[in-house]
């Protein structure tokens, strides 16, 4: 069996953390408001990783929602997500996953890990 790197490790917690600190916020589904079968839904696909942990990028949906509606029509995610944020906020998204990006060394995801707890204590309070 080939071990996790420690960068693997590392995304897994934070996308952790981070889900943790969406179900604070969300508490149920944002399209449909159900409690049950709830999933981190990325507008901006997840491999992008300086997206992968935006707050605006990133909802509580229900998961037939999520890969039923939000995957096969993007569409439809799209409009929902303007209605959510704003459309200028879609677009500055989209350009983000457009636009040249540098990498992301361990260094700043453990920087970014930091950050995340620091909000997850925030939600905690």
């Amino acid at each position: 069996m080939k071990r996790k790197s420690e960068r693997a490790k590392l995304i897994k917690s934070m996308d952790m953390i981070f889900r943790e600190i969406l179900l604070y916020r969300d508490k149920v589904c944002q399209y449909s408001y159900k409690t049950e079968n709830l999933q981190v839904s990325h507008y901006i696909s997840r491999e992008n990783l300086h997206l992968r942990w935006n707050f605006e990028n990133c909802h509580i949906i229900n998961g037939g929602i999520h890969l039923f509606l939000f995957h096969k029509r993007p569409h439809v995610y799209r409009e929902w997500l303007c209605k959510k944020i704003g459309a200028d906020r879609v677009q500055w998204l989209e350009w983000q996953d457009t636009s040249y990006c540098r990498p992301l060394y361990t260094y700043d995801l453990r920087m970014k890990k930091l950050e995340l707890l620091k909000e997850l204590k925030k939600c905690k309070r």
